[in-house]
C-alpha cells in the first residue's frame, strides 16, 4: 500500500466544484490583485474565527512579520518564542532586526510558559506563542505573567484551534495563520492572514501594499506582502469545509491513540485548556529514524516537523540547552492524519507500527 504524508488532490476532489468556480469566477473578473476576492475572504475569515478583523497576507510568514512591524519593534529589542517551530517564528525577529530569545517547551509540545516568565527582560517587546501541530496553551497564564507585553499568536499549525475556557482572540495583539498547502485549511500556493482589532489589521494592509495611503502616494516604507485575489478566492471556497475536515482529523488522531497504546511509541498528550486540530500527528520513538525508513519501505511517508530546534539551527546555534526542544527534534515523527485518510489506510499504518516494535 502506499500511502501519501498529505493528499492535496484528494483535498481537491471534495471540493473540486466550489474551488473550480472561484477560480474561474477570479478570471472572469481578471482582477488578482486585492479586489472583491480579497475583501469577501478578510470580511469571511473574520466572522468565521470570530475575530473584529482579518487582513490577507501573501503567507504566514509574512502575517507574522508584519505583525512585529506594526509594533515597531526592531533594533535592541527582544521577542521570546518557542524553541520548537518552524524557521519563521524566529526568522521574522530577526528580519525586524530585534532578537528572538528561546524558551524550551512543555510536555504538550507548546511554549513553556515557567520559561517565558524566567526570559523576560525590560528588552522584551513581544512573546511569539505557537500552536504547535494543532493545539493553543493556556492563554491565561501566559497573560497573568507578560505585564503588558503583546502577545503574538503563530496559527499556522491551528486553524481553527480554540481554548476551551477562554477566547483567545482577547488575550492577543495579533493571530497570524497560514495557508500553506498541507494545512488544516490551504490554498494552492502561499497564503497567510492577520485577524485582530480594526487598528492593528489596518496597519497590516498598510505595511503589506508599500506603505500607500492611496495609489502612487506613499508616507512610509512597506513591504509587498498582500495576498493575490486568486488565493483567497480559494481559500474562501474551502472555508465552508474546514469544520468537517477538522472532524475527520480528530477521529483519524483518536483511532491513533486508541490503537497505538502500548505499541512502544509515545503518543501526543492534549492540554485540557485546547481543543486540538491536528495539523500534525507527532509520535516519539527513540529510533525514530529508523522507524521512518520501516515505515518507507512499507509505503508509508512521515514528516518531520522539525528535525532540529530553532537554537540548534545553523544560522542560530548556541550553547543554550533547551532539553525538551532538543529531545523532540530527534525522536519526532509525523504519521499522515490528512482527512481523507481511509480507514484501511489508517489500519495499515497502525500495523506497520506494531510489526515493526515487535520485529
Amino acid at each position: 500500500m502506499k500511502i501519501p504524508y498529505a493528499n492535496l488532490w484528494a483535498e481537491y476532489q471534495e471540493c473540486k466544484f466550489e474551488v473550480d468556480y472561484a477560480i474561474q469566477n477570479c478570471i472572469i473578473n481578471s482582477n488578482f490583485i486585492g479586489g472583491d476576492a480579497v475583501n469577501k475572504f478578510e470580511i469571511v475569515w473574520a466572522n468565521y474565527t470570530g475575530s473584529k478583523d482579518c487582513a490577507g497576507t501573501s503567507s504566514g510568514t509574512s502575517a507574522l512579520f508584519l505583525s512585529l512591524l506594526s509594533l515597531g519593534i526592531g533594533v535592541g529589542d527582544e521577542v521570546i518564542v518557542p524553541a520548537m517551530s518552524f524557521m519563521s517564528t524566529a526568522e521574522v525577529v530577526s528580519q525586524v532586526g530585534a532578537k528572538p530569545i528561546f524558551v524550551d517547551i512543555d510536555q504538550y509540545y507548546t511554549i513553556d510558559i515557567d520559561a517565558v516568565k524566567l526570559a523576560i527582560t525590560e528588552r522584551t517587546k513581544a512573546i511569539i506563542f505557537v500552536d504547535l501541530y494543532g493545539q493553543t496553551i493556556d492563554i491565561e497564564k501566559l497573560d497573568s505573567i507578560c505585564d503588558g507585553i503583546p502577545l503574538i499568536r503563530d496559527a499556522a499549525q491551528s486553524a481553527v484551534c480554540y481554548n476551551t475556557l477562554v477566547n483567545v482572540n482577547d488575550y492577543v495583539y495579533a493571530t497570524c495563520y497560514s495557508f500553506y498547502p498541507g494545512k488544516n485549511l490551504s490554498a494552492m500556493g502561499d497564503a497567510g492572514a492577520v485577524t485582530g482589532s480594526v487598528e492593528v489589521c489596518n496597519k497590516i494592509r498598510y505595511y503589506r501594499d508599500h506603505a500607500r495611503t492611496e495609489k502612487y502616494i506613499h508616507t512610509g516604507i512597506g513591504y509587498n506582502e498582500r495576498l493575490d485575489a486568486m488565493q483567497a478566492a480559494i481559500v474562501t471556497a474551502k472555508i465552508q469545509f474546514l469544520r468537517k475536515w477538522n472532524e475527520q482529523r480528530d477521529s483519524n488522531a483518536r483511532y491513533y491513540l486508541e490503537n497505538l497504546k502500548g505499541s512502544g511509541v509515545l503518543l501526543p498528550l492534549t492540554n485540557p485548556c485546547s481543543n486540538h486540530v491536528w495539523n500534525q500527528f507527532v509520535i516519539v520513538s527513540p529510533s525514530r529514524d529508523v522507524l521512518r525508513k520501516y515505515l518507507a519501505d512499507y509505503g508509508v511517508e512521515t514528516g518531520l516537523q522539525f528535525p532540529l530546534a530553532l537554537h540548534q539551527q545553523p544560522v542560530y546555534k548556541s550553547l543554550l540547552r533547551l532539553a525538551n526542544s532538543e529531545e523532540l527534534s530527534a525522536t519526532c515523527l509525523s504519521l499522515p492524519v490528512f482527512a481523507q485518510l481511509k480507514q484501511n489506510e489508517l489500519e495499515y499504518i497502525v500495523n506497520c507500527i506494531w510489526n515493526y516494535n515487535n520485529s
